[in-house]
């Protein structure tokens, strides 16, 4: 994930407010602000989870397991002089 995406979602929005505000006046765009309020929460939301989604991969690849009965016997076998 990336900046640009961000702000590229960001830049389409502003450009289509501010035409809008243009075309139809303010009054007509508070409902278009509180349509693109709910969509901004959902990219947010959809941003979150992909980080949360990253973060649990790198979690998975960084587990450690606990060691076996065979593999402590083989250490304390290989310690002894």
């Amino acid at each position: 994930m990336d900046g640009t995406t961000i702000n590229h979602d960001i830049l389409d929005l502003k450009i289509y407010l501010s035409l809008m505000a243009r075309t139809y006046g303010i009054h007509y765009i508070e409902d278009y602000l509180c349509y693109y309020c709910l969509c901004f929460q959902v990219l947010r939301k959809k941003y979150y989870n992909m980080v949360e989604d990253m973060k649990g991969k790198i979690r998975v690849y960084c587990r450690v397991r606990p060691m076996s009965s065979s593999e402590l016997e083989r250490v304390s076998t290989s310690k002894r002089p």
